[in-house]
């Protein structure tokens, strides 16, 4: 069950590589595993990049005063 988790998991990442939660999974299934830890690493990269551009978005919204009433 473990295996086809993993296999099924990897092919999320082929198909959406963005998706963070296949990586944390990965991990969460290898739990104990110095292998888990590059899996979060990369979700929190993922992670991390998508709150970037969410940031970078308001902030021009907000330069752009799309927030005058707030």
């Amino acid at each position: 069950m473990k295996d086809r988790s993993l296999e099924h998991l990897k092919e999320v990442i082929k198909i959406e590589p963005t998706f963070y939660r296949a990586y944390e999974l990965i991990g969460d299934i290898l739990k104990n595993n110095t292998e888990s830890i590059s899996w979060y690493l990369q979700a929190i990269k993922i992670i991390s990049l998508e709150l970037d551009t969410i940031n970078n978005d308001i902030n021009k919204s907000i330069q752009n005063k799309h927030f005058d009433k707030i």
